[in-house]
C-alpha cells in the first residue's frame, strides 16, 4: 500500500519559498517575472519541487494559516506598479536657505511634534479618527499591508535618485532630530503619511480633509526640522497617490 502511494513521485529535491519572498523592489514577492525566474533556476538547478506556503487571502492578523478561503488567491501578490516621479531637481543654494529659514519655526510645540512624528506618526491618524486599532481591524489589516509595501517603494526610489540631504549640502544646516540613513527623495515621512491618510479617508471620508491637513502637516514638520526639501515632501504626496491607485481593492478597508 506504502509503495502504491509513493510510486507516482520521482524522488528529487526542491526548496520552501514563500511567493511574498521572491525579489521585489515594491516590498512583496509576486507571480510576476521574478517567479518565472525562479523556476528557471530550479529548472538549471535540477531542483524537481517548489513548496511554497499558502497563497490565499490573509485572515485575522494577516495569518496566511487563517485564510477565508480554501480557493482564492491572495490579491495583493499581483504585479505591475511601476512608479512615476519626476527626478528631484538639483539641490540648490535657495533651497537650503529656505530650510535654513524655516529653521525659525522650531517652536516647542513643533519640536516635540517632530519627535512624535519621528519613529511613526500612525497614532495621530487614529486619534484624528476617534478610534483606536482595535476598533477597525480591517482599516488595522490595510495599513499593515500598505506601508510595509510603500516604505519598500520610497527605499528602492530613495536609492536610484540619491539625493544629498541638505546639511550635506550646507554642514551649516541643523538638524533638529538625526538625519536617517538614506537618501533625501522621496520624503519617506510625506509618502508614509499621505498613503495613510488616503487609507483612513477610504473608511472615513467625512474626515477626509483631516486626515490629508495631518499628513501635510507631519511632511512639513520634516522640512522644519531640516530633513528634507520641499520637493521632497511633493514628490511623496504624489508617489503616495500612485500607490494607493495601484493597491488591489480586496486589501483596502471600506
Amino acid at each position: 500500500m506504502i509503495n502504491k502511494i509513493q510510486e507516482p513521485f520521482e524522488r528529487g529535491a526542491g526548496t520552501l519559498l514563500p511567493v511574498a519572498s521572491l525579489p521585489s523592489n515594491y516590498g512583496i514577492g509576486t507571480f510576476g517575472k521574478a517567479a518565472y525566474d525562479f523556476v528557471d533556476f530550479l529548472h538549471k538547478s535540477g531542483q524537481k519541487y517548489w513548496q511554497v506556503l499558502p497563497i490565499g487571502p490573509t485572515g485575522y492578523g494577516d495569518s496566511p494559516y487563517q485564510s477565508f478561503s480554501a480557493f482564492a488567491g491572495n490579491p495583493c501578490l499581483n504585479d505591475g506598479f511601476k512608479p512615476k516621479l519626476q527626478p528631484p531637481p538639483p539641490s540648490n543654494f535657495l533651497d537650503v536657505q529656505r530650510l535654513h529659514v524655516m529653521t525659525d519655526l522650531r517652536s516647542e510645540s513643533a519640536l516635540r511634534e517632530i519627535n512624535e512624528e519621528a519613529d511613526d506618526p500612525t497614532p495621530k491618524f487614529w486619534a484624528v479618527a476617534g478610534i483606536s486599532p482595535a476598533d477597525n481591524p480591517k482599516l488595522q489589516k490595510t495599513i499593515s499591508i500598505v506601508q510595509p509595501l510603500t516604505a519598500a517603494i520610497v527605499l528602492d526610489l530613495k536609492a536610484k535618485y540619491a539625493r544629498t540631504r541638505a546639511n550635506d549640502v550646507d554642514p551649516s544646516l541643523k538638524t533638529a532630530i538625526p538625519v536617517p540613513w538614506h537618501k533625501a527623495y522621496p520624503s519617506g515621512h510625506a509618502t508614509q503619511s499621505f498613503i495613510t491618510a488616503l487609507a483612513f479617508a477610504n473608511v472615513y471620508p467625512e474626515k477626509s480633509g483631516e486626515f490629508m491637513k495631518l499628513a501635510a502637516k507631519v511632511a512639513i514638520n520634516r522640512e522644519i526640522a531640516g530633513l528634507h526639501y520641499t520637493s521632497d515632501s511633493d514628490a511623496g504626496a504624489v508617489l503616495a497617490e500612485q500607490i494607493w491607485k495601484a493597491v488591489k481593492p480586496a486589501c483596502k478597508a471600506k
